[in-house]
Order: C-alpha cells, then structure tokens, then sequence
C-alpha cells in the first residue's frame, strides 16, 4: 500500500520535476512514521486512525506531499457514500442504480489509490457529479472545493493548461457514462421555469435522482449541453481550463453567493496571480468573467463579513497583469471601496 501510494500521490501532475523536488519528501521521521501508519490503518479499514494519522504527519511536516495529497483523498472519499444498504433506493433505481454504484465507487477508490495522476484529478469531478446525483449538495461542493486545493497545490500556475488538458479527455467519455444511465437524451432547450431534474432526467428516476447543478460536466451543465448535441458528433464539450470546472457552483445564483463559494472564487485568483508568464486570451476572458461575478458578491458584503473583505482586499492587492490586464473589472474600485466600508486602511 505504502509503494502504491508513493507512486501516485508525490509523483508530479504533469510529468517533469516537481517544484520541491531538490528537498527531501520528509524532513520529520515521525512524520514519516504516522503516514505509514495511516496506510496500515486504510488496509484495515480503520477510518478515523487514517484521518487521524495523516492530520499528524502533515502538521509535523506540511511540505509532505505524501500525507498532502493522502488527506485530500480521503477527505473527498469519505465525504459521502452511495446509499448501498437502503433497500428503496436500489429498488427505485434498478439497473442504471446498480451501473452508477459500480462507477461511482470505481473513481471514489482512485481518490485514494488512484491510477494516473489525470485521472486522481479528474475522479474529484466525477465523485462530485455523483454527489450531485443523490442530492448531496453539501458533499459536492465539499469536493470541488478539495478538487480545486489538490490543482493549486500539485500544480504550478504557468504548467495549468498544459496539466489540464490532460485531465479533459477523460471527462468527455465520462459525460457520455451518466447520459446513458440518467439522461433522457433530449437535446431541446430547458423550458422556462422549468427544473432540470424534471426536464432531463429520465421519468422513472425523477423521484431519486437529483440534477448535479454544481457539475461542469456535459450533460449536466446546461451551458454546455445548449451548444453540443450529440447527432451533431465529435466529442461533447469539457471545462477548457481548470477552474472553468467550478464555474457552476461559483456563479449559481443561490451557491454561489455563500462564503464559501466566495473563498474558493478568490483562491482561484490568487492561484492565477501567481503566474510569472502573460497568460493567453482565452484564459483571461474565462477569469475575467469568474472576476466579474465575484466582485459582485463581493461588492455586497455587509458588516458581519469583515474577515472575508480583508481575504478580498489581499487577492485584490496581488492581481497581476499577465491574468488580468489592466484594471477592466473594477479591481482597484472594489478593493478601495472594501478597504474603506471595513476600516482596513
């Protein structure tokens, strides 16, 4: 277990070398000492050993990818579970509830022993939509929010294309996996006021199923599902960059809106403002219209969000050119308009 793990979770995302690899991946034997234990302890499926154990052995030594990267997956595994021993459930859903259980608890595995790097990332998408599925919103965003931690932190801001677009061929066959097992196939546009789940989901699991509305996969984001059909061929239509696949959550009109939907906006900024390379149009485009939906929430905030404004006015303070050229959004505008509402001078 230890070895196996060794290869998937310290191994860098893209390939080449790390950016820590010139040190040690352990500099507190203890540390190393309680990360061995937690994997006796995930063989023998004590649960809250593992967490308990990995907690350890990353506050002894933050910089252990290891135990990093070991946590993260567990934290997203053990975020919620197919409903196995309710009866109804299975019954209701009959054979696409049996497909889904088989799929869903194959990427949840890879959370935590994995295959290829790519698809350990992608898995925190996929786990997530089944998430979305049960109606398990909380553990959904739960686990876009841990998807996006583990990118930021394996990932060098100026090598995210080039990792995700590793990431992306794996998500459009998966798409077509819950289309098959959920999906109506209808490729007409949602009605007015109508409910995804009633209008896409197929009749007899209306009343089990819920639509993953926090999902950026094709067929669940409606966006995407508007401009592909699949009579049409080629490949249904992926996230084009990383963070474009938290895009639902973060601008939904009621999620999107919570504290933390907003961190986990900012973070996104700040993991881009630490670009050193001018990034290219395309990406500043999809992170100019992130920023506009975040300033928006941000602009909003009232007297009991002091501590989110300062987080704000930090990211606001560190935006760079090669993300965000100039000052199109109202950066500077915000950022001084916080600084002032909460005394942050």
């Amino acid at each position: 277990m230890l070895t196996e793990l060794a290869g998937i979770l310290e191994a860098p995302v893209g390939g080449g070398t790390p950016p820590d690899a010139t040190r040690p991946a352990v500099t507190a034997f203890d540390a190393l000492a309680q990360y061995g234990r937690a994997c006796e302890a995930l063989a023998e499926r004590r649960y809250n050993d593992v967490r308990e154990d990995l907690t350890f052995a990353r506050a002894r030594d933050p910089g252990f990818g290891l135990a990093r990267g070991m946590l993260a997956g567990f934290d997203a595994w053990g975020k919620h579970h197919w409903p196995t021993g309710e009866a109804e459930w299975r019954a209701a859903l009959g054979q696409p509830g049996r497909a889904l259980e088989e799929h869903h608890n194959r990427f949840r595995s890879v959370l935590l022993k994995g295959a290829e790097r790519p698809t350990y990332l992608a898995a925190y998408l996929i786990v997530a939509a089944h998430a979305g599925l049960l109606g398990q919103r909380d553990a959904e965003q739960d686990i876009l929010t841990l998807f996006w931690q583990e990118f930021a932190d394996r990932v060098p801001p100026d090598d995210a294309s080039q990792v995700w677009g590793g990431v992306r061929p794996i998500l459009a066959p998966e798409g077509r996996y819950f289309r098959a097992q959920v999906d109506t196939g209808s490729d007409e546009p949602l009605p007015t006021r109508g409910e995804p789940a009633v209008h896409y989901l197929r009749p007899n699991l209306r009343g089990t199923l819920r639509w993953p509305e926090c999902s950026a996969l094709w067929p669940f984001d409606l966006t995407r599902r508007a401009g592909y059909r699949e009579v049409d061929g080629g490949d249904p239509p992926t996230p084009e960059f990383a963070h474009e696949a938290l895009s639902p959550y973060l601008t939904h009109p009621e999620y999107g809106r919570s504290w933390r939907a907003t961190r986990l906006g900012l973070a996104v900024l700040r993991y881009y403002s630490r670009c050193e390379a001018d990034q290219e149009a395309a990406l500043k485009s999809s992170l100019g219209r992130l920023a506009t939906t975040l300033f928006g929430h941000l602009d909003r905030l009232g007297p009991a969000d002091r501590e989110l404004a300062k987080e704000a006015v930090a990211v606001l303070k560190g935006l760079r050119p090669t993300v965000l050229p100039g000052d199109p959004l109202g950066a500077a505008r915000l950022r001084g308009a916080l600084e002032e509402r909460f005394d942050l001078n």
